[in-house]
């Protein structure tokens, strides 16, 4: 090992408080020296670490694992394991979710694997947000086949206007309106308004300025959005 800044390099660094999922992990026997803290300033004061695990009993700290962006992978090891939650970790850029409850082999190969740079999450985790980049994606090219015109009605649309609202908006018929609202259901091929709200609220958090977000893609989420749009 070397010594950087008083501070050890290569090795896992572990954010637990409690120390029962750090006693778990040092019987795993992995490849590399563990290092427990438990202030979680110190995981902005160390650069030079394979991975930072961050032991969860209760509710995923989501506030520290967003905090300025670290030149290192970090894995939540978890006590109370959610497919929701691994799926939210996944959509943050996290590298793995894993439940610390797991079989002890099972649970090292999954660490060793995120240390070689492979996400740490289960098949159905992955299928799920493959699915939701998918929608997306579909949802994206859907409302590009609208017109000028039917994009300002399904920006109304998703403000919650009714159709002679939408119609006095724009100084058209209501029954106008109704066509446009009609033709656009059956564009984005969904069954009712507040569905074609959705895809609109999709594209806003999940598409506006898409070249910049696509830039900031973790190297796990990358694989997986280039398998979504192949």
């Amino acid at each position: 090992m070397h010594a950087r800044g008083g501070y050890l390099a290569d090795m896992i660094l572990v954010f637990d408080r409690d120390g029962a999922i750090f006693a778990t992990l040092r019987e795993l026997e992995l490849d590399l020296p563990l290092w427990r803290v438990t202030d979680p300033s110190r995981l902005e004061k160390i650069d030079r670490i394979e991975l930072a695990i961050v032991a969860v009993y209760e509710d995923v700290p989501w506030d520290l694992l967003a905090s300025a962006e670290r030149p290192f992978d970090t894995l939540v090891l978890t006590k109370r394991y959610d497919e929701d939650e691994a799926l939210d970790a996944l959509g943050r850029g996290l590298i793995g979710y894993l439940d610390a409850n797991a079989a002890a082999d099972s649970l090292r190969t999954a660490i060793l694997s995120c240390l070689e740079g492979e996400p740490g999450y289960g098949p159905r985790v992955l299928g799920r947000w493959l699915h939701a980049q998918n929608t997306c994606v579909r949802a994206h090219c859907n409302v590009t086949r609208l017109t000028d015109r039917q994009r300002e009605v399904l920006d109304l649309i998703a403000e919650g206007l009714a159709d002679k609202e939408i119609a006095e908006r724009l100084g058209i018929a209501t029954a106008t309106a109704q066509k446009h609202v009609t033709n656009i259901l059956e564009r984005l091929h969904v069954a009712n308004r507040a569905a074609a709200a959705a895809a609109v609220c999709r594209l806003v958090t999940r598409t506006a300025s898409a070249a910049t977000k696509i830039t900031r893609l973790s190297l796990v989420q990358r694989p997986l959005l280039a398998a979504v749009s192949s």
